[in-house]
């Protein structure tokens, strides 16, 4: 997940985005093996440490430098009139 929201939902102030880099990093410092999975969880790539250190690929992800701005935060979406449901509008507009 890039832009989770369910930790800023229950009110935790931080969450939000992690780049896949810092995640992989994170992943390492744990024991594991990072690998990237697909929506079954098959594998689709695996983060194995290089020879001599850690060769981390560089990803668009790893590039951004304000997430809040570029995504925007739970906050600030929760708040957007775009994004609130409303009753009879799902789908097919009915009239």
């Amino acid at each position: 997940m890039m832009n989770e929201s369910i930790s800023t939902a229950a009110g935790a102030p931080h969450g939000q985005f992690m780049s896949p880099r810092a995640l992989r990093g994170a992943i390492r410092a744990a024991g594991r093996v990072p690998v990237q999975r697909d929506r079954r969880y098959g594998v689709l790539r695996r983060f194995e440490a290089g020879e001599g250190g850690v060769d981390e690929p560089e990803e668009a992800l790893d590039r951004v430098e304000d997430a809040a701005a570029m995504f925007g935060t739970y906050a600030s979406t929760s708040r957007e009139e775009r994004f609130r449901f409303k009753r009879g509008r799902v789908g097919v507009e009915r009239g």
